[in-house]
């Protein structure tokens, strides 16, 4: 599934620099340079889950001694693993392209995409990037499941039911009135905002519905039960239910 990227690196893109690196913009090209142990880097974080195949592709050039192009397996403190990376050698614009699995044991739960020169490339830098794409697939061409749970409500105390599948829900929480706030385990980007589904039971005349997502960490999200005109109290509801699905 091709996703919208940024072209311009800007929204989405992280810029990483240190000692003596840089990285420059002009007319939608990426310039990063640096020698030594600088980093001079942009790079571009995406949600994933294990089996997804992680594409990407851009026009580069390289100016100097060494360029390249990595994609990561990480997480959001900064562990990662290395799942693919390419040696930019062309001296004029050329389109590089990698193709990776997130690996089926991975408890990171995001990839990265790499533009340019981490610390540990102790070389003379300097290199162009422009025209990135990348896609996310899980060999179905459909949407990917980030997160899913059971919300059970009973008597005002609230968790995930444990007969059912969950995956990726660090935490669910009721404010003793309206509101259940969901937490994500894996936190997402503003740039990258995901679908939230809610739906009920039959079993419940009450409607659940799903709002005020808020990206970053935490990553978070509300569930309020309406009566089809307003918002209730859900306190003292014996027992309640909402199927929450997070698609990207």
């Amino acid at each position: 599934m091709p996703l919208v990227m940024d072209k311009y690196f800007s929204n989405g893109w992280v810029t990483r620099t240190s000692g003596s690196g840089a990285v420059t913009i002009t007319d939608g090209v990426l310039n990063s340079t640096g020698s030594g142990t600088d980093t001079a880097m942009k790079d571009y974080w995406l949600p994933v889950t294990p089996g997804q195949v992680v594409e990407f592709s851009c026009l580069a050039r390289n100016n100097g001694d060494e360029a390249r192009i990595a994609i990561d397996n990480i997480d959001y403190a900064g562990n990662f693993a290395n799942l693919d990376w390419i040696n930019v050698t062309a001296s004029e614009f050329r389109r590089y392209r990698l193709r990776c699995v997130v690996p089926y044991d991975s408890s990171y739960g995001w990839v990265r995409v790499v533009l340019g020169k981490w610390g540990s490339m102790s070389v003379s830098h300097d290199a162009d990037y422009t025209d990135p794409v990348v896609a996310v697939s899980n060999g179905f061409g459909t949407t990917s499941v980030i997160a899913l749970g059971l919300i059970r409500l009973q008597s005002g105390t609230v968790d995930l039911h444990p007969t059912f599948r969950s995956y990726n829900i660090d935490s669910v929480s009721f404010n003793g009135t309206y509101t259940v706030t969901v937490t994500l385990k894996t936190p997402c980007y503003a740039s990258m905002r995901p679908l939230v589904f809610v739906s009920s039971t039959p079993d419940s005349c009450y409607i659940p519905q799903a709002g005020s997502f808020s990206a970053g960490d935490p990553t978070a999200f509300i569930v309020k039960w309406t009566d089809g005109a307003a918002v209730i109290n859900v306190s003292a509801v014996t027992s309640l239910y909402a199927f929450v699905k997070v698609e990207l």
